[in-house]
């Protein structure tokens, strides 16, 4: 069982909506070494569940349901880690009743639920932030760097993946096209904020491919082109042997490869070749939930920023732009 340091007067009091998978790594873990961060209340669909966290990660009380928590007077941050079709509701929710809102990828199914979720936070002059965990990081930040640098020369071509091994199993949200699921909504949404992260906004769909499976994308792959007319290539798939991420830009000079960039504390590497020599840069060892919660740690007393919707409303459009390339459209399953 973890101990979690107990709420000061400056503590920031979470809330945890879904006694998810990634929880632990998200939130519990980076938490146990910030003492200015209180895991104050989490809830599940099964309250038996919501209590079995709740003990073995040292959460201060149990929700009896999703309303109850987001209306506690004794929580300022809810993170929310539902299927992607139940997060406008809950994402709404916690916002009206004036909480600052960390809400897991992808935000929504669809442009029109991130838009109606960032109006609610306008309204509600609160925060909300879509979990891309990985933008946080230092060794994103220095990839971008050296790249626009021009330590590779001109950029010429930028390649983005997403992989692992996901088998169809009963009752896996990410393999039910009415919850969300889907390759692409799950990991490909990393591959491409990342490209767009790099080449900027607009980036135009040429063609996508994709391997159909129980309704959803099961692997899909896309090429697409910057507005300076930089191509890149897109892929993410749930039917690999094993889980990794990369990014890779070649310049007219060279390359910079970052292996594992949605997690570089994990076997990640930046490996960058200039004339024929390479060097690895350096990684900085913290996780990028850390640094992630250290973000909404600063931040979580402050106004909605619009960059926030920005993103989150183009990186679902381009994600609905590759699915209806393919051949899919994204589920509207807003109410």
């Amino acid at each position: 069982m973890y101990v979690v340091a107990k709420a000061g007067p400056a503590a920031m009091r979470m809330g945890l909506i879904g006694a998810s998978v990634i929880a632990p790594w998200a939130i519990v873990e980076p938490a146990k070494h910030r003492k200015h961060v209180q895991l104050q209340a989490v809830a599940a669909r099964d309250p038996a569940r919501a209590a079995r966290f709740a003990a073995e990660y040292g959460v201060a009380h149990v929700a009896a349901s999703y309303a109850d928590l987001v209306t506690r007077d004794d929580i300022d941050v809810v993170y929310i880690a539902l299927p992607a079709s139940e997060n406008q509701r809950w994402v709404v929710a916690a916002l009206q009743a004036g909480k600052a809102v960390l809400c897991e990828k992808p935000l929504a199914v669809t442009t029109r639920q991130i838009t109606v979720m960032f109006d609610a936070a306008e309204a509600a002059q609160r925060p909300l932030w879509e979990a891309m965990h990985y933008r946080h990081h230092p060794a994103m930040q220095l990839f971008l760097d050296t790249v626009r640098g021009g330590a590779i020369g001109t950029l010429q071509r930028v390649e983005a993946r997403f992989v692992g091994h996901l088998p169809n199993k009963p009752g896996e949200i990410r393999w039910q096209a009415a919850l969300g699921g889907g390759a692409t909504m799950d990991l490909g949404c990393y591959a491409l904020h990342a490209l767009r992260n790099l080449l900027g906004d607009p980036l135009r769909v040429v063609s996508a491919r994709a391997q159909f499976d129980a309704g959803i994308d099961a692997a899909l792959s896309a090429d697409l082109v910057s507005a300076g007319g930089i191509p890149a290539h897109m892929a993410c798939s749930f039917l690999e042997a094993e889980h990794r991420s990369q990014l890779l830009a070649f310049g007219s000079h060279g390359s910079l490869r970052f292996d594992n960039f949605t997690s570089p504390t994990w076997r990640g590497q930046l490996l960058l070749e200039q004339n024929g020599s390479r060097r690895s840069l350096p990684i900085t060892p913290s996780s990028t939930y850390a640094m992630q919660l250290d973000f909404v740690s600063r931040h979580w007393l402050a106004p909605p920023e619009k960059q926030h919707r920005v993103d989150s409303l183009a990186n679902m459009a381009l994600i609905e732009d590759v699915l209806r390339a393919a051949g899919l459209s994204s589920p509207d399953t807003a109410s």
